[in-house]
């Protein structure tokens, strides 16, 4: 064999080498993709629908009233209840609310924004807290939750829209010296937290009060995912569904965040927790406390979540009223 001949060959056997490895590169960038994609869509799939509208029928709230002895008829005849209808600025679905007042709309108004599983009227015990106080509450359905048919349950990112809705249709109906609050429970709060960034209700919402706060998507989806063995690290998971929610709603999953949105905020803020807490542990508070620029944390050791006002009742108004009236002076 000539020297041309065997120069010729190791150039073919170096272009074929090169091509093995080029398609050896594009075949794990395919597989790595493809994984990133799949597993995404796994957690997808397990966080963006975490209730539905069959879930949070209205008659769970009668039960639920039952179970509380919460007079529901007392408060329809105490108070005048309005059905209100908001549009949603961000994609068009309907926002039902209940607006309650005692004599007039034009009032200091609660915004009243339930979790995970309840609707605008279950949660509506916690209205006669700031009714006897004289202020009015505006109570909503979260997106696909009671009679809100939005696609897609975020805690809180996407929720926040239907808030700053809230807010502006508020911002209408009442006189500007007239404060607007925020109240939530569990999701409701990293609602309220997220809502901040929103650009009305910076400028127009006077205060936060968040119970059993959840501080981010990323905090509750590590919590619960902790204790599986599924072979596929944490951090992996969490890029995964970045990637895929980017692609899918618009949004990167962690950055559905309560705790770094009020970092950036000087609202004042009152966090109610326990310390028993096992689905919004102690530390997601503690997280909010410690982002919160002018942020109160108030706390009981021993009531499971979503059960402070019913284990503390005195406890929980008390702590609500100072804060109010610290607002109003």
């Amino acid at each position: 064999m000539s020297q041309k001949e065997v120069h010729e060959k190791n150039i073919k056997r170096k272009k074929l080498a090169k091509r093995i490895c080029i398609g050896l590169a594009i075949l794990i960038l395919t597989a790595a993709v493809a994984m990133v994609f799949i597993t995404g869509h796994i957690v997808f799939s397990n966080t963006s629908q975490f209730v539905s509208n069959d879930t949070t029928y209205f008659e769970s709230a009668m039960e639920y009233f039952k179970e509380r002895g919460f007079d529901y008829a007392k408060l329809l005849e105490t108070y005048n209840v309005e059905k209100v209808e908001l549009t949603s600025s961000y994609d068009g679905h309907t926002i039902p609310a209940e607006l309650i007042y005692a004599d007039s709309k034009n009032n200091d108004t609660v915004i009243l924004i339930h979790g995970l599983g309840g609707n605008r009227i279950e949660i509506l015990p916690f209205a006669s807290i700031f009714l006897d106080y004289g202020y009015n509450v505006l109570s909503y359905d979260q997106r696909s939750a009671g009679e809100n048919y939005a696609p897609y349950t975020t805690l809180g990112y996407l929720e926040s829209y239907d808030t700053a809705d809230a807010v502006a249709y508020l911002d209408e109906i009442i006189d500007p010296d007239n404060q607007i609050h925020i109240w939530g429970t569990s999701a409701g709060a990293a609602t309220a937290g997220m809502a901040v960034s929103r650009g009305i209700v910076k400028e127009r919402v006077s205060s936060l009060i968040l119970d059993c706060p959840i501080s981010s998507n990323d905090d509750i989806a590590r919590l619960s995912m902790s204790g599986m063995n599924i072979g596929i690290s944490l951090d992996f998971l969490m890029f995964s569904a970045d990637i895929y929610y980017q692609l899918k709603l618009g949004f990167f999953y962690s950055n559905a965040s309560a705790e770094e949105c009020l970092k950036n905020s000087t609202l004042p803020v009152l966090i109610l927790a326990s310390k028993a807490d096992e689905t919004a542990p102690f530390f997601m508070a503690e997280k909010i406390h410690a982002a919160a620029p002018n942020s109160t944390l108030a706390f009981v050791e021993d009531s499971a979540h979503g059960r402070l006002f019913r284990d503390y009742p005195e406890w929980y108004e008390e702590q609500i009223q100072l804060f109010l009236d610290s607002q109003s002076n």
